[in-house]
Formats: structure tokens, sequence, C-alpha cells
């Protein structure tokens, strides 16, 4: 589960209005993780925060719809989705899966995100799954 919280804030001694935007990503917890043990179905995997100069929430606001040029290229919920990548459904997109699985021994939900969020670049995956 992806969250994204947008909000802004007054600095304390300076009183400067910032924005900030602050992400997390949730997965399920173990059986036997110290989550579990506690009573929280999930973990945070991820914690992204970032401060920036004030901006107005209408700069969230979504403007116009998006038209592509490219046909090899489709747009889902504001998502650019290229339809050349092997993807999990195909045997090369399962293929690095298995090897994935191998060196990381992650659950393969968690390996086909890793993947789509590298282009399904085997390479720059364990890179940044080693991170």
């Amino acid at each position: 589960v992806y969250v994204n919280i947008h909000g802004e804030f007054k600095e304390v001694n300076s009183l400067t209005v910032r924005s900030f935007d602050r992400c997390f990503v949730l997965g399920a917890a173990g059986p036997a993780s110290a989550a579990t043990l506690k009573g929280w179905p999930c973990v945070i995997i991820s914690d992204q925060l970032t401060v920036r100069g004030y901006s107005s929430p209408v700069a969230l606001t979504p403007t116009a719809k998006v038209t592509l040029s490219r046909p090899d290229l489709s747009l889902t919920n504001g998502t650019i989705v290229v339809k050349n990548e092997p993807g999990e459904s195909t045997i090369e997109g399962q293929r690095l899966v298995k090897e994935l699985m191998k060196l990381t021994e992650l659950n393969e939900r968690y390996l086909v995100n890793c993947l789509k969020q590298n282009g399904w670049n085997f390479e720059l995956a364990v890179k940044n799954f080693e991170e």
C-alpha cells in the first residue's frame, strides 16, 4: 500500500510557511514479526519526507487531460504505462522474478513490485534492493 500525505506547517522561530510531502510504503507484517506480535497488520517498508517552500494546494489539483503521441505508451489513472516491458505475465518476466527470488528470498508480490519500480531491469532491481 502506498500512502502519500501533502501538508503545510509554520516554522517555530521564523514563522516561515513550508509545504511537505510524506510518502509511506506499507507491507503485510510477517506472521512472527514484532509488528504482528503487537497486533499491527502491516509494517512501514519505506518512509520518505520532503520539505519544500510553500506551494498552494491548488498546485496538487489535476488541471487537464494528458494526451500521448507515442503508441507504445498508455495513461491509466495518471500513471504512464510502457507497453513493451517484459511484465510478470511474460516468460521473460517470470524468469526475472525467479532469478530475483533466489537472490533476495522475497515473496513473489514484492519481487514483481520491485521489478516494476525498476522498469523490469534486473540489475537495477538488485542494486536498489541491496541499498
